[in-house]
């Protein structure tokens, strides 16, 4: 890995070359994973199957990405590591009391504001869609710079608090990098959508391959800038 930043076009062409490299394999792991994902089931059942679907996968993808050899054992990573399961369960509950939270809170500041614009005048509409798209903007900024604590954890075997400081830490300055990054995933995996479903079996492992790419990417460079920074400095 170099010491750069990422490139949002090298992340999606090294996930398209891995796509390919990997097509049948990775073909079937998505035909089984969204089928899982599609089981109906109730709301924490379903939940619990994500998580497990979405272990298997990032550990997957993080294989690809370091070139190691692959196999449908990967997937099991859930069962046979209960720590990194439990780590990542833990986790992403912790996200997603924080993201919660988050939503709680702008909700109930842009509901004052927007009730304070209207009381006062009904003319006031434009300027509280404004206030409702920009209060959108912490939770965003939120989000992204946490979104990689499960590829910490499953990375490293980090504790739940040193993958929340370590995505914190390793995306500092890129959150509108990202943010583009994950628009234009949005789009690819939407129009994988549109193709009447099938083309997600080709987006979705190509967006989980980018995705582990910019984690790798981020965390050298996050690295890369604490050695130097905090290394013998000869006179």
């Amino acid at each position: 890995m170099t010491q750069h930043t990422f490139s949002i076009q090298h992340a999606l062409t090294f996930g398209w070359e891995k796509t390919k490299e990997h097509s049948w394999f990775l073909f079937q792991v998505a035909l089984v994973s969204l089928f899982l994902l599609s089981i109906p089931t109730f709301p924490p059942l379903h939940l619990l199957v994500g998580l497990i679907v979405m272990i298997g996968l990032v550990g997957l993808s993080l294989r690809i990405v370091d070139g190691q050899p692959t196999a449908w054992k990967d997937l099991l990573l859930p069962f046979t590591n209960k720590t990194i399961f439990i780590k990542s369960l833990l986790g992403t509950l912790l996200y997603m009391v924080i993201i919660g939270l988050l939503v709680t809170l702008i909700g109930v500041i842009d509901a004052a504001v927007i009730f304070k614009l209207f009381s006062s005048s009904e003319d006031h509409i434009w300027l509280a869609v404004g206030v409702g798209i920009l209060s959108l903007w912490p939770l965003l900024y939120i989000s992204l710079r946490l979104k990689f604590y499960i590829y910490a954890i499953i990375d490293s075997s980090a504790d739940v608090r040193t993958s929340f400081t370590s995505s914190w830490n390793s995306t500092r300055g890129m959150f509108l990098k990202l943010l583009a990054f994950n628009l234009i995933l949005a789009a690819i995996n939407l129009l994988g959508l549109l193709l009447l479903g099938v083309g997600l079996v080709i987006t979705v492992p190509l967006s989980l391959i980018a995705y582990a790419y910019v984690y790798k990417m981020l965390k050298d460079h996050h690295m890369h800038k604490s050695k130097s920074t905090s290394g013998p400095h000869i006179a």
